[in-house]
């Protein structure tokens, strides 16, 4: 938000991110928590503000004019842009809203009433973001109980991840819809990573293209699985495929059908990687004991 400026010995001076706020105004930053931006530009301006109406101008950081304007439009449009209610300022720097200080609460205006004026403003918008965070990390899509944390297939993990942060910041029904993109490219790139040819093919049996991907899951399930469990483990691989295709064409997909949808491909990967793990067990790997 603000990064140090070395400007001699042992000074710093504090100045605003441009680049950060600037891309922010379009759309949200890669690697950057919209919401958490957003909380930080709001608690910064509101700072700001209090020390210009409050007269104490050697707490203020953003002193020029067009980056105050900056922060000023930084915050409205990431709030738009989670559909969070914001105020309409009056004033669109640090001077006019000195003019609107002065012609609101006079001339040595009481810091009380400028706190709980800017707390009318800036307390709202931050209890919305809150509510908005709560829904997140209370559906956050769930995570493996394995303790390496990745599956190793490097395609997989990575396109996971992606899909974590998209459900994170997915607000609308297009959002939601692109979690079942998602979700098929996970499987495709699982079907390539998991299925192996000389282990998995039956004898005689054509190899299917990458695509097939239920075929394939079949396949690893009938060879590394044997036993009653056999048919509901097949049946979860379909059914994850089928729901993901079905979250993928639906017209007003909900955060709910998306969620659904994710959580049965990261646990068909898990469950795959399991799978793996066991055959490399089963011939005789003790690092992989460890591991399950």
């Amino acid at each position: 938000m603000l990064e140090e400026i070395h400007v001699g010995y042992n000074e710093v001076s504090l100045e605003l991110r441009r680049d950060l706020v600037r891309d922010a105004l379009v759309k949200p930053v890669e690697g950057t928590d919209d919401l958490e931006l957003l909380l930080a530009l709001a608690r910064l301006l509101y700072r700001e503000l209090q020390y210009t109406a409050t007269g104490n101008w050697q707490g203020i950081n953003v002193s020029d004019t067009a980056d105050q304007r900056l922060l000023f439009r930084a915050v409205q449009r990431i709030s738009q842009r989670h559909n969070i209610d914001v105020h309409q300022f009056e004033y669109r720097d640090y001077d006019e809203f000195g003019d609107f200080v002065l012609e609101q609460f006079g001339i040595k205006p009481d810091e009380v009433n400028i706190r709980r004026y800017l707390g009318s403003i800036f307390n709202p918008l931050e209890d919305q973001v809150h509510r908005i965070q709560d829904v997140i990390w209370d559906t956050e899509l769930i995570l493996p109980v394995s303790p390496r944390g990745a599956t190793g297939w490097s395609k997989v993990d990575s396109e996971i991840d992606e899909m974590r942060q998209q459900f994170r910041s997915a607000r609308t029904e297009q959002a939601h819809s692109s979690i079942g993109n998602s979700c098929n490219r996970i499987l495709l790139f699982l079907s390539e990573a998991a299925f192996i040819p000389a282990r998995h093919l039956p004898a005689g049996e054509d190899l299917p293209p990458a695509a097939k991907t239920k075929n394939r899951f079949g396949m690893i399930i009938d060879r590394e699985l044997a036993g009653p469990d056999q048919a509901s483990l097949r049946k979860v691989a379909h059914a994850t495929v089928e729901l993901a295709e079905a979250v993928k064409h639906r017209k007003n997909p909900s955060r709910t059908d998306a969620g659904i949808a994710a959580d049965s491909v990261i646990m068909l990967v898990n469950l795959m990687r399991r799978i793996s793990d066991g055959a490399n067990h089963d011939r005789g790997s003790d690092q992989y004991r460890k591991d399950l």
